[in-house]
């Protein structure tokens, strides 16, 4: 079971990159809205199931267990309630600085991911869990 559930992680996450490279990120977000509505009879199936970031941050947790560099506390930058507000006013000005003075179209949304992953990931030794793997911290 454990091997399928990763394996449709992975797939999910390959559905990610294709449509984001495509440009048809709107199927993603219509993916994301039926799964909330399904969310009251199955649990977490997008978090569990299809987050590409849930997907992302369960190898980077595991190298940095295998290096020894997780924590069991937060650090204070990361714990802080002003890290969200940071990292959306920064990927909102990135995303303006980026069409209007650069004019180009930077993957804001892998930028902001991939940071948010590898922050949580590398220093908390707790992940966003499937409904059948209950987590021991309570995440």
């Amino acid at each position: 079971m454990k091997y399928i559930i990763s394996i449709v992680r992975y797939l999910f996450f390959v559905l990610f990159i294709v449509l984001l490279k495509n440009d048809k990120l709107m199927l993603w977000l219509l993916l994301f809205a039926i799964s909330l509505l399904l969310a009251p009879l199955f649990g977490r199936i997008y978090c569990g199931y299809v987050c590409p970031m849930n997907t992302l941050m369960i190898p980077v947790e595991k190298l940095s267990k295998k290096l020894g560099w997780q924590k069991s506390i937060a650090p204070k930058w990361l714990a802080s309630k002003n890290f969200g507000w940071f990292t959306l006013i920064a990927s909102v000005a990135l995303f303006f600085f980026s069409r209007k003075v650069l004019e180009k179209n930077l993957p804001i949304l892998i930028i902001w991911l991939s940071c948010r992953c590898f922050s949580f990931s590398w220093f908390l030794s707790a992940r966003i869990t499937t409904p059948s793997q209950p987590s021991q911290n309570g995440y």
